[in-house]
């Protein structure tokens, strides 16, 4: 049992689209074991652009903001991580996440208890685009 790529993929736009109104341009997530590392350009709204125009220590706001959003998107994706491969001891251990506001690159790398059971063949170095 596991989850596919395009899984992690379509959950990740289905949750930024319901929170912020809009999905990335593009998202590739990249799985080694267990760390997740994703990947999103295009995902800053427009009042996030604004603010960032506005001042640079809007840069903080916007970067809190995010870090929010990601703390609840994972609550909501770890389960399901545990429904898809049967695994309730399966967890979040560590996240980190970096911003570059002028490129409107997301970058987030998740740490995990366990490997992430990817589908389709050897979770080593997969990754997928949209």
């Amino acid at each position: 049992m596991g989850i596919t790529l395009r899984e992690i993929t379509a959950q990740v736009i289905e949750h930024h689209k319901s929170q912020t109104g809009k999905g990335p341009r593009k998202i590739r997530v990249s799985i080694m074991g267990n760390v997740m590392i994703l990947c999103m350009e295009g995902a800053l709204t427009v009042l996030e652009q604004t603010l960032v125009e506005w001042s640079e220590n809007n840069k903080d706001v916007v970067f809190n903001i995010r870090k929010q959003l990601i703390k609840r998107a994972l609550s909501e994706f770890v389960p399901i991580l545990r429904e898809k491969t049967n695994n309730e001891q399966f967890e979040l251990k560590d996240f980190s996440l970096t911003l570059d506001h002028e490129n409107d690159i997301h970058i987030g790398t998740f740490i995990f208890n366990l490997p992430l059971p990817i589908e389709n063949g050897s979770e080593e170095g997969r990754m997928a685009w949209t």
